[in-house]
């Protein structure tokens, strides 16, 4: 009984950890959910006009690759 009660309070304590858990974006400080940066991360994808090559002056790139940094810190 003792290891159950004890190992659904783990499992409660990590959810609650997984859903409070938020990125800073960096050009405001404001805190944003993973889930709202894999959102915005597709969208920019989505908005790429699929040059031939890129460039690091392409605002659409740096954006994707800053969100993507973001999205990588969370995950380490």
């Amino acid at each position: 009984m003792y290891i159950f009660m004890t190992l659904k309070y783990i499992l409660i304590t990590v959810k609650v950890v997984l859903v409070t858990k938020m990125s800073k974006w960096n050009y405001t400080g404001k805190n944003v959910s993973v889930e709202k940066a894999e959102e915005s991360l597709k969208a920019v994808k989505s908005a790429c006009f699929g040059c031939d090559t890129h460039s690091p002056d392409c605002s659409i790139a740096k954006a994707a690759g800053d969100i993507a940094a973001m999205t990588e810190e969370e995950r380490l």
